[in-house]
């Protein structure tokens, strides 16, 4: 059985980088109006839900 260091081990399991914070974009939610910032650049085709707006949509998508 071959020992273990910790650089073998590192390959093998992999590290995960920590996320610095992104870039924000404002938004305008779809539904209520309400100004609020996402992580993506939010397309002009598509509406954006602010978290309020968003939370009721997925609980009756169930």
């Amino acid at each position: 059985m071959r020992p273990l260091n910790k650089s073998s081990s590192r390959k093998k399991f992999g590290r995960r980088k920590k996320k610095g914070k992104g870039k924000a974009y404002k938004a305008i939610c779809g539904k209520c109006g309400k100004d609020f910032l996402i992580g993506f650049k939010p397309k002009e085709d598509k509406p954006v839900l602010c978290g309020g707006c968003y939370r009721p949509k997925r609980a009756n998508h169930r």
